[in-house]
């Protein structure tokens, strides 16, 4: 038999420390929940110091199994719970699940989960607030009842609803949802416990002036997941904000066109945190921001650090007391911060001018209650804003905030005037998250409730960091994984996602009278998925021979030679001499491997088809597969550019911050060019990889520009854009000869090749660069480490360049200067980006010197 212990009772253990973080027993997670009222009367994190969709999740499971653990929950009996949000969810899925109860779910919304389904920019994360825990960053809940992974609110609620949805057609009929049913009194009904409601009419029904009719049920058991409730639409008079549930509450980028957009931010729970990042980034990613911090390289030395502040802010909590994170942050963790670029990053993301107001009501900036991520995250933001000289952060604390009339004489122009603290203050946009009220969400449970809300402080005290990030047990792991199992629950949604996204994609290319037919699972322009990290299996039927195909056949031989996992399916004899020269006998470039080729059955591509021209087709793939590799360049290029990151030495060489920064305004130029000009792109990635500026063997070199060559393409790309920063407004040409174009103050302007080909006409480069007939007036090898020094003019082959050979006064520089990443190239790029003009500089008079020479040496 069970023992009834009030909640109430943790009161005289309110002295003691809170324990480190464990999985709390069964009896600990029913005392924590239980109502000193009524001992059937339970509340599912309401009270609790952190919120979260997942957290409610596992609170839920933790107490329903508890309950059945404990001898609460038996066959036969009447349950309700109410809310339909996720622990009401997780609980009625639960309770009907592992017993043979009735349950009966109220909502008063007409649906489940109401607040996510209105926002697609707020971001669900399982285990991110646990963050740096290990295991943090891991996408999937992994719960065994309405599992889930990360994503937007809206996609988190349709995937969880849907499993709920499998649970209530299982189990049915004693698992009932009551929508539009609000709750509006709960009571002791002697055994019994007794709810009291409003719902809709049924036919027949005379509804009161309300629209709505009184209703009654009583249970054996009740579970209150009513939460915190909503929030008040002006929570600061005469101020509304839209919930932070809703996308219209998510600070958007409106203001880019004034000089200096201002925002105030009135509260610091993670939503206030989350929304001062939001307001200070010219374009707010959630998902991206996560990434950036977590992800950051030796963002683990600081791990140690956060979690002792950590424990000092909880100590701090517990005895009343403020602490300074902003202060504490500063001393023990910037520095770090700093080094790893993450402060240089977060200054990059910054909304222009931007000028933000953080108002909390305590003199602290930030609380333990909120997650660390998310401090972090608005530390950086707010160091960034403070150094930056063009941005500012101002923060304010009281209880007086309040709108006021714009001043007469403003300072500045702003639609919203403050006051708080004895200043005052406009904005163009303020948001307030000051969370819900809880006393209105459990008003109607007060005769039920008692002192709940004293008694769970007692109770939080006392487990310390068990209860702020709870853990299921893997006894109730497995009692509900063999209940799911037991009654043939499908897979989760994400899982059933992840099984299909195994099978491969499929395309099919034939010829259809003068044109070809295109079908299958991608359209053309959209093939560059097939690349993606990560992507699924690809299969490309090919029922013709190459030469039926035109062009396109050179397209789908890229496409497969640079896919992790790609099978061409067609026949062997025909395709494999075409494919393997353009592969593994490559004459530009080494080490490509033989494209898979089966002959096999081709069906399952017929959907979504359309025909068009060779030609046509094979300019809309390669053009979407040059717009995967220019994202994958500007990835690479972004995180060395902004932060010195250089993950895969994929640049290869070390560059000042100086040149760093130049060559991202030069990159941010080239990278609009190619999007508006495809041709363009084409052009300059066919020359990165390819020495040979030959028309008619375009595909050749075409085939070679994917994921396999990367490495190659993106150091070629950045060591053209240092030579750039160095000598002033060079920039990418689309016209014969070479990729580059450098105006000249006087005299023709030079036609540069940035090349990192492996071969020339099968030749290493080392050894056949120095005798190639190279047909522009300088060429940047970033493939080759040591100088490169043609000698004579006839070694150069001036005699191709197509132009007239200039006199001693003309110096155009008809002969080539050929610039390798040698020790002298990457010592001054390293340096600053004046020595690394410098030393062109000097390397361009030396060309000179030689070329006098030469032509002195003809004369005599």
């Amino acid at each position: 038999m069970n023992t009834y212990r009030p909640a109430a009772s943790f009161a005289i253990r309110n002295g003691c420390q809170p324990m480190g973080r464990s999985t709390l027993q069964p009896f600990d997670i029913i005392e924590g929940a239980q109502s000193p009222v009524h001992p059937k009367v339970f509340v599912i994190g309401a009270f609790d110091s952190r919120i979260t969709f997942y957290s409610q999740q596992v609170r839920a499971l933790a107490l329903v199994h508890a309950l059945q653990n404990q001898g609460f929950l038996r066959d036969g009996m009447r349950i309700g719970v109410v809310g339909g949000g996720a622990a009401g969810l997780t609980a009625a899925a639960a309770v009907a699940l592992i017993s043979d109860a009735t349950v009966d779910l109220y909502e008063r919304a007409d649906e489940v989960l109401p607040l996510q389904r209105a926002t697609q920019r707020r971001r669900l994360d399982p285990h991110i607030y646990g963050w740096p825990d290990v295991g943090s960053d891991d996408p999937t809940a992994d719960l065994p009842l309405l599992d889930w992974t990360a994503g937007s609110a809206q996609d988190v609620r349709r995937d969880v609803k849907q499993e709920f949805e499998a649970v209530v057609e299982a189990v049915a009929p004693r698992l009932r949802v009551n929508l539009r049913h609000g709750v509006t009194a709960a009571r002791v009904a002697g055994a019994a416990l007794q709810l009291d409601f409003r719902r809709d009419p049924r036919p027949g029904e005379a509804p009161a002036a309300d629209a709505q009719v009184p209703g009654q049920a009583t249970f054996d058991l009740l579970l209150l997941a009513f939460g915190f409730g909503l929030e008040s639409a002006q929570q600061v008079s005469g101020v509304p904000t839209a919930s932070y549930w809703s996308d219209a509450g998510v600070p958007v980028a409106e203001f880019e066109g004034r000089a200096t957009p201002r925002f105030l931010i009135s509260g610091n729970g993670d939503g206030g945190l989350i929304d001062l990042v939001a307001a200070a980034s010219a374009h707010f990613d959630h998902a991206g921001m996560i990434r950036e911090i977590v992800r950051q390289p030796n963002i683990q030395v600081i791990f140690e650090r956060l979690e002792a502040i950590d424990a000092r802010a909880r100590a701090a909590f517990v005895l009343g007391d403020g602490f300074d994170f902003l202060g504490v942050y500063e001393g023990e963790i910037l520095a770090d911060l700093q080094a790893m670029g993450l402060v240089d990053l977060v200054a990059s993301r910054l909304r222009p001018g931007v000028r933000l107001t953080l108002q909390t009501l305590r003199p602290e900036a930030f609380s333990i209650e909120t997650a660390t991520l998310n401090r972090v995250a608005a530390y950086l933001i707010i160091w960034a804003c403070q150094a930056g000289g063009q941005t500012e952060f101002m923060h304010l604390h009281g209880d007086d905030l309040a709108p006021v009339a714009a001043p007469a004489a403003p300072p500045y122009a702003a639609p919203l005037w403050f006051t708080c603290s004895d200043q005052t203050f406009g904005v163009d946009a303020a948001i307030v998250r000051r969370g819900p009220g809880r006393s209105a969400a459990r008003q109607p449970f007060s005769d039920v409730l008692g002192d709940f809300d004293a008694a769970h402080k007692g109770w939080l005290r006392l487990h310390g960091d068990g209860t702020i990030v709870p853990e299921l047990s893997g006894t109730a792991r497995d009692v509900f994984t063999a209940a799911a199992r037991g009654i043939g629950l499908p897979p989760a949604a994400h899982v059933q996602r992840s099984l299909i996204a195994r099978q491969p994609k499929l395309v099919r290319v034939q010829p259809a009278g003068a044109n070809l037919r295109w079908s299958g699972d991608l359209a053309p322009d959209a093939i560059g998925a097939i690349w993606d990290t990560g992507a699924n299996a690809a299969d490309i039927y090919v029922p013709a021979v190459p030469a039926e195909l035109g062009p396109v056949a050179a397209a789908l031989v890229r496409l497969a030679l640079h896919a992790s996992h790609a099978t061409l399916v067609a026949d062997v004899g025909d395709w494999r001499g075409f494919a393997d020269a353009l592969t593994s006998a490559s004459a530009h470039a080494e080490h490509l491997t033989p494209l898979t080729i089966q002959a096999a059955a081709m069906g399952g591509a017929a959907r979504n088809p359309q025909n068009s021209g060779d030609v046509a087709l094979a300019q809309t793939l390669h053009r979407a597969l040059d717009r995967w590799m220019l994202d994958a360049i500007h990835r690479a290029l972004s995180a060395y550019i902004v932060a010195a990151r250089d993950q895969g030495n994929l640049v290869g060489f070390r560059a000042a911050a100086d040149l760093r920064a130049r060559m991202g305004q030069l990159w941010d130029g080239w990278r609009a060019k190619f999007h508006a000009e495809p041709a363009l792109l084409d052009r300059f990635l066919r020359l990165l990889v390819c020495a040979e500026d030959d028309d008619d063997r375009i595909d050749e070199a075409r085939v070679v520009v994917g994921p396999r060559k990367l490495l190659m393409v993106v150091r070629a790309t950045a060591a053209a854009l240092a030579v750039a920063a160095a000598w002033q407004d060079t920039a990418p040409r689309g016209e014969r000869p070479g990729n580059l174009l450098r105006p000249m103050a006087a005299g023709n302007p030079w036609h540069g090749h940035a090349c990192a080909a492996e071969l020339i006409r099968r030749e290493p480069m080392a050894i056949a660069a120095a005798s190639f007939i190279w047909r522009t007036h300088f060429v940047v090898l970033s493939q080759l480490s040591t100088p490169l020094i043609i000698e004579t003019r006839a070694a150069a082959g001036l005699a191709d360049v197509d132009v007239g050979q200039p006199s001693l006064a003309e110096m155009d520089g008809a002969q080539r200067i050929i610039l390798t990443l040698d020790a002298e190239f990457r010592s001054a790029a390293e340096s600053s980006l004046p020595a690394l003009t410098a030393l062109l500089a000097s390397v361009e008079a030396d060309h000179f010197m030689r070329l006098r020479a030469a032509v002195e040496e003809e004369d005599a």
